[in-house]
């Protein structure tokens, strides 16, 4: 657990520590760019505060996207909160939450304390709900000083979802910093490589992936 800093090695057992080290660096090779639409999701959903609340974490710095296009622009993290929440409701209960989450996190420079402000105010949900999971990662990144380790480490310490969590924070953490920028003890043991049961598709290299998805995301539409 040396790849941690010492208050959060304590608290880490090895068995989550290498999947979610798995998890987020392939996510963060993987998802070069995302960028969905949160604003549609609600106008589908706007029956179901849950479906409506997942579907807008896509957008948000949280548990399974957040932040992701704006982390390529963003100066530093508070920023990439700020582009995600741009795409929310400002009358939902998931930007309340995550606005509250970055004023506790400029309260103090203790992680643990936010933590226990973030599970004493939105506890009462679902273990893998939107909203408590997304304060969690929102944690990781604003409290970890630019630091990728660091707020992967903080976003599973959190609890509750934490193999999306670790993986939410390691994305947003490696399109903000860049893939070279990315610490080797994390992305050396996977060695480029990246296994699925997709088929044609069991054994693929992940920087391969990476180029295909922005080749992809860069095309242009054909004119007429």
């Amino acid at each position: 657990m040396e790849h941690f800093p010492p208050e959060i090695s304590n608290r880490v057992r090895k068995g989550s520590f290498i999947a979610l080290t798995a998890g987020a660096t392939a996510l963060v090779l993987l998802f070069s760019v995302i960028e969905l639409s949160a604003q549609s999701f609600w106008r589908k959903n706007d029956r179901n505060t849950f479906i409506r609340n997942i579907q807008f974490n896509f957008n948000i710095p949280s548990a399974r996207g957040i932040g992701l296009a704006g982390a390529f622009v963003a100066e530093d993290l508070e920023e990439v909160v700020r582009i995600g929440l741009a795409e929310i409701p400002r009358t939902s209960r998931l930007y309340e939450a995550v606005s509250q989450t970055v004023k506790w996190c400029k309260e103090n420079d203790d992680w643990e304390v936010t933590c226990d402000r973030i599970l004493a105010a939105y506890g009462h949900y679902h273990g893998v709900h939107t909203i408590n999971n997304a304060c969690l990662v929102v944690m990781g990144l604003l409290h970890s000083g630019g630091d990728f380790g660091r707020a992967v480490g903080m976003a599973v310490m959190g609890g509750l979802d934490t193999d999306c969590n670790g993986a939410t924070a390691g994305s947003v953490m490696g399109a903000w910093l860049g893939a070279a920028a990315l610490p080797s003890r994390f992305t050396r043991p996977l060695n480029d490589r990246l296994a699925s049961y997709v088929v044609g598709m069991t054994d693929n290299s992940i920087s391969d992936l990476a180029r295909r998805t922005v080749a992809v995301a860069t095309l242009r539409p054909a004119t007429s």
